[in-house]
């Protein structure tokens, strides 16, 4: 049976504006409902007021927050930081809003499209989850890379007991 994105996609419970501060996106990133019982995502829908899709926030943007631009660009590091650093960046990062640190380029895809479509995106843009959203940019769903996984699998197996 040839799938859609609509049949693997999971349906979207929570997001965040992009006035949200980063304290409490990541508070709500940890209780944020997968499904009924499995708490917990590692990236969000940022809405506008119009609740259409503008952002994205991922863990990786969180972490690449608290990085200064200087250590971007090297590979060792020495004397540029110390002991602490990483939680005093993390803390400094707390009370910025989620507009200033999201991923504004932000891909999609709608519950139409084939998994080969979605598998392309995913892979072509190194991307872990895609927005499934409406012709009007309104978010319907998301799309992991685990999906595909649980999706190619059960095509494996389902063929191995056709024969």
């Amino acid at each position: 049976m040839l799938k859609k994105v609509s049949d693997v996609m999971e349906p979207i419970i929570d997001t965040v504006s992009p006035d949200t501060t980063v304290k409490n996106a990541i508070m709500q990133m940890r209780v944020a409902t997968r499904k009924p019982g499995i708490y917990g995502v590692k990236g969000i829908i940022v809405l506008d007021a119009d609740g259409k899709v503008i952002g994205l926030l991922s863990v990786r943007d969180i972490l690449r927050s608290i990085l200064p631009e200087y250590m971007m660009e090297r590979t060792e590091f020495g004397s540029l930081s110390w002991p602490g650093m990483f939680e005093h960046m993390a803390n400094k990062i707390s009370e910025k809003t989620v507009g200033e640190i999201m991923s504004k380029e932000v891909i999609t895809i709608s519950p139409e499209a084939t998994l080969m479509e979605c598998a392309v995106l995913l892979i072509k843009h190194n991307l872990w989850r895609l927005p499934v959203v409406t012709p009007d940019n309104r978010p319907l769903g998301m799309v992991y890379l685990r999906d595909l996984h649980y999706a190619i699998v059960d095509s494996i197996l389902e063929t191995e007991t056709d024969k």
